[in-house]
């Protein structure tokens, strides 16, 4: 039951994500830095509801703040599967929707090096219309079952668990 209510909330984040994304977005922020920044909203929401529903139960030998920032670090790992899985279903939507010499003029201006092709994908992403909410939403889906294991077994872990001492 505890997954059940770590994928509410997570839906919940899901919907807070989205919603910011499309703020930040209507306030022109580049798409690749407004995934970042609704990622980031998404996860103090998420927060908030774990520690008040989900992991109810399991808050003891912890502070809220240890808690928040264990949360923060977890997330962020979950971010990080999440952003680069939006950037790269967000290439793989360019080239289905565009075609293959779309893709390859759009490639062309980064050269060959990986730290190039990298940094003109994050500076300049293709513009995918709607699409940006599916590789949103791919992002979300990948980086889900790492923040539930890793927020489970570490974030609300309790304290007392006995420490074995070999």
């Amino acid at each position: 039951s505890r997954f059940i209510k770590f994928c509410i909330v997570g839906l919940s984040g899901v919907a807070v994500n989205l919603l910011s994304l499309s703020a930040f977005r209507e306030m022109g922020v580049q798409s690749s830095l407004a995934s970042a920044l609704a990622i980031q909203v998404s996860i103090f929401s998420n927060f908030g509801v774990h520690e008040l529903w989900t992991f109810r139960d399991k808050r003891h030998g912890r502070t809220v703040p240890g808690r928040l920032i264990r949360f923060q670090g977890v997330s962020l790992v979950g971010a990080l599967i999440q952003w680069v899985t939006f950037l790269l279903v967000g290439l793989a939507i360019y080239r289905l929707t565009e075609g293959p010499d779309a893709y390859a003029a759009y490639l062309a201006p980064a050269g060959h090096p990986w730290k190039e092709l990298i940094a003109h994908v994050v500076r300049t992403p293709p513009d995918i219309g709607v699409g940006i909410y599916y590789a949103q939403l791919g992002g979300i889906g990948v980086a889900t079952a790492w923040n539930f294991v890793a927020n489970f077994s570490w974030t609300w872990r309790s304290d007392t668990t006995p420490v074995s001492e070999e």
